[in-house]
C-alpha cells in the first residue's frame, strides 16, 4: 500500500485482508456489517490482499484483530455493525486515495450498496439513485475527498435519496477525515 495507514508507520504489522477491510469500513462511511465489507472488497482493484475475493470468515477474523488493536469500533446501538475509529480515519482515506482510482471505489460503493455506480462523463452524471442514507454518506465523502468539482457534488443530488441534499451531507460526512 502506498503511504502509512497509520502516523507512527506500525500498519506494516496489519495483514493484507485486514488492511482492506480498514478501507472498506473507511470508505463505508457510516456503522457498517460484514456482509456488506465482503461486497465492497468483491470489487478486485480496491483490494490489495490479491485476485482472490474475501471471504466472510476472513473479514470475520480482521475485524475482530482490529477490534482488539482499537482500530475500528462496533456501533453502540447496532451490534454487528462497525466503523474506523477517528484517529484512522485520515490516514485510511488519504492512502486508499492515493492507491485505488477514483471509479473503482464508485463501483465498490455501488456493489456493497445495491446500486448501479455513479459516472461523471461528458458532463453527464449517470447512475441508479443511491438507496439509503448510508450510501449518500460514502458517496458524498469519496467525491469530495477524491477531489469532485464543487459542481459535480452538487450534481449528485439527482441521485441521491428523496429530499437529501449534497451540500448538507458534506459536514457530516467529512467528520473525523
Amino acid at each position: 500500500m502506498s503511504g502509512s495507514l497509520f502516523d507512527d508507520g506500525s500498519d506494516g504489522e496489519l495483514q493484507a485482508i485486514e488492511r482492506d477491510v480498514l478501507v472498506a469500513l473507511a470508505l463505508g462511511a457510516a456503522p457498517r456489517p460484514r456482509a456488506w465489507v465482503v461486497e465492497f472488497l468483491a470489487q478486485p482493484g480496491v483490494r490489495e490482499g490479491g485476485a482472490r475475493r474475501a471471504t466472510i470468515d476472513e473479514v470475520r477474523a480482521a475485524i475482530a484483530q482490529l477490534d482488539a488493536r482499537g482500530c475500528i469500533e462496533q456501533h453502540e446501538r447496532k451490534p454487528g455493525f462497525w466503523g474506523v475509529a477517528n484517529g484512522y480515519l485520515p490516514g485510511v482515506m488519504e492512502s486508499v486515495l492515493a492507491r485505488v482510482p477514483l471509479p473503482a471505489l464508485r463501483e465498490a460503493l455501488g456493489r456493497a450498496d445495491g446500486y448501479r455506480a455513479v459516472t461523471f462523463a461528458a458532463g453527464r452524471l449517470t447512475g441508479d439513485r443511491v438507496p439509503t442514507i448510508e450510501a449518500a454518506f460514502a458517496l458524498v465523502r469519496l467525491e469530495i475527498l477524491g477531489g469532485t468539482s464543487v459542481a459535480a457534488v452538487e450534481a449528485l443530488d439527482a441521485r441521491l435519496p428523496w429530499g437529501v441534499q449534497a451540500q448538507a451531507l458534506s459536514d457530516t460526512a467529512l467528520d473525523g477525515c
